[in-house]
C-alpha cells in the first residue's frame, strides 16, 4: 500500500523527534525550525500546512519568548487529526456522478452495485449488476430506446436477467469500492 502524504510527513517528523532529544532552548528552537521546514516542503495543502505549523509553534513557543519544547509531537498529533478528518469526509460524502461518467467507469463490464427506488411500489432496491451485456441479438435492436425513456439497462447478476433502472431513481452506486451519489457532476 502506498504511503499517503500524511504518513510520509509523520515518518519524517518522527525521525526528527527521535534525533532531537535535547531539552536546551536552542536545540528546541532548531528542531522546531527543522520541523516547520519539513512541513512546508510536504505535499499537504496550504491550509493543512498552516494548521500543522501553528500546532508546532504554539506548543514549542507558547509565550513567544522561550522554547519550552520542540513542538514536533503536537505537529504529529495535528497531522493525525487532519488525516482522520479528511478520511471521514471522503467516506461520508459520496462523489457525484452522471450517466455518461457511469458508463465510462463501468464500460468494461465491471460489476457494480446500485441502489434505486422502484417505480412500482416506491421501495429501495439494491442490485448487483453490470453494463456491457447486449440485450438483443446481433443485427437486431431493442424494442424501445432506453436513453429516450431515461432508463439504464443492466444485467442483474443475482437474477441472471436484464433490468431497466430509471436513472432519476438511482440513489447510490458502488464501483470498485467507491461510493457515488447520482446527479450532476459539479463544475468548477
Amino acid at each position: 500500500m502506498a504511503a499517503t502524504k500524511y504518513t510520509e510527513l509523520s515518518n519524517k517528523l518522527s525521525v526528527l523527534l527521535a534525533e532531537s532529544s535535547s531539552n536546551s532552548e536552542s536545540q528546541n528552537a532548531i528542531a522546531c525550525s527543522n520541523a516547520v521546514i519539513l512541513v512546508n516542503e510536504s505535499a499537504l495543502t496550504r491550509e493543512e500546512k498552516n494548521a500543522v505549523v501553528e500546532a508546532i509553534g504554539n506548543t514549542a513557543n507558547p509565550s513567544g519568548y522561550y522554547y519550552e519544547n520542540n513542538g514536533i509531537q503536537a505537529g504529529l498529533d495535528a497531522i493525525k487529526k487532519i488525516e482522520t478528518e479528511v478520511s471521514a469526509s471522503q467516506s461520508a460524502a459520496p462523489t457525484r456522478l452522471n450517466l455518461k461518467n457511469l458508463k465510462n467507469l463501468v464500460s468494461d463490464g465491471t460489476i457494480f452495485s446500485v441502489e434505486f427506488i422502484k417505480r412500482s411500489n416506491g421501495e429501495l432496491r439494491k442490485m448487483i449488476c453490470r453494463l456491457g451485456v447486449k440485450k438483443h441479438l446481433r443485427g437486431g435492436d431493442k424494442a424501445y430506446n432506453a436513453k429516450h425513456h431515461n432508463l439504464l439497462t443492466v444485467f442483474d447478476m443475482e437474477k441472471g436477467g436484464y433490468r431497466s433502472i430509471p436513472v432519476d431513481a438511482i440513489q447510490r452506486l458502488c464501483v470498485n469500492g467507491q461510493a457515488f451519489s447520482f446527479g450532476e457532476v459539479p463544475h468548477g
